[in-house]
């Protein structure tokens, strides 16, 4: 029992046939969520910038593949065409999202926004570098920031990772 993105202690025991306890042993397990923040909220008042660490968990099955990772401050669903057919994103596209792929997922204030996952299908790389300008710009009338990541499927294609990928952020300080 629990919450995702705490410790939970596992408990593993062995027995043999006739009931005889042959291992036994306790470790503490870390179960992730596919997005986390390092921040619980980004304050567009926050000077000069405010830098918010994304952390991408997506499995061990997704090892070594390419993600990229959207950007919104628009609720709804949006339908991407990718070179294998299309992928549906939580989130609608505005001019945040826009700009994130005018910058091409990598410029001021998206930094490696797409990337490779490691051996484990993780990747602490992308780095959201907020300024009130640039917030205030692109966010009007809107008080959160919407991520999801898409995946390469294995034709070489782009597939949203389903689940639990699409996460919220509230922003604060806007007028």
């Amino acid at each position: 029992n629990g919450n995702l993105s705490e410790n939970h202690t596992v408990y593993i025991q062995v027995r043999d046939e006739v009931g005889n306890e042959s291992v036994s042993t306790t470790d503490d397990v870390y179960l992730a969520k596919h997005i986390e923040f390092s921040e619980a909220s980004i304050d567009a008042m926050r000077f000069p910038h405010q830098e918010t660490q994304i952390t991408l968990y997506a499995g061990k099955d997704q090892a070594n593949l390419f993600y990229r990772l959207y950007a919104s401050s628009t609720d709804g669903s949006t339908q991407f065409d990718g070179p294998n057919g299309t992928f549906t994103l939580d989130l609608e596209v505005d001019a945040f999202t826009l700009e994130l792929i005018a910058r091409q997922f990598d410029g001021d204030p998206f930094f490696d926004f797409a990337g490779q996952f490691d051996s484990e299908g993780k990747t602490t790389l992308p780095m959201f570098k907020s300024t009130f300008d640039f917030l205030d710009d692109f966010m009007v009338s809107r008080d959160k920031l919407l991520f999801g990541f898409v995946l390469p499927t294995k034709a070489g294609g782009q597939q949203y990772l389903g689940g639990s990928t699409t996460i919220t952020i509230p922003v604060t300080g806007l007028p």
